[in-house]
């Protein structure tokens, strides 16, 4: 029977630090913020499920009624980014390439006057 104490360790023993764009920000009201608009993407998704629900609905609003679930996600990105140590940073991989283009249009400005 081998001795699983000798066995080596999987894990690293020198990790490489942590991006700073997925560490929470230390600013307490950013956090609160971010917890509010999970909470109300939370809300939002649950209307949108009760009138997913409804056929009549869905076939006269179908394309309107998925832009509850677009705002929702808006919502929870936009979180992520205001709860960031790095929020530009976050910004930046956003994958929603239009949501990132409207958070960082003043980026440039920024860098070519400030």
């Amino acid at each position: 029977m081998e001795n699983v104490s000798a066995r080596k360790s999987i894990r690293r023993e020198n990790p490489p630090p942590l991006n700073p764009i997925y560490i929470a920000t230390e600013d307490k009201l950013l956090l609160a913020i971010s917890d509010e608009l999970h909470y109300a993407e939370r809300r939002l998704s649950a209307v949108g499920d009760v009138l997913a629900n409804d056929p009549n609905l869905i076939f006269k609003h179908g394309a309107r009624a998925q832009e509850i679930d677009l705002i929702g996600q808006i919502l929870c990105r936009i979180a992520e980014v205001i709860s960031s140590s790095d929020p530009t940073g976050r910004a930046r991989r956003l994958g929603n390439v239009e949501l990132r283009s409207r958070l960082l249009k003043y980026e440039s400005v920024k860098d070519t006057f400030g």
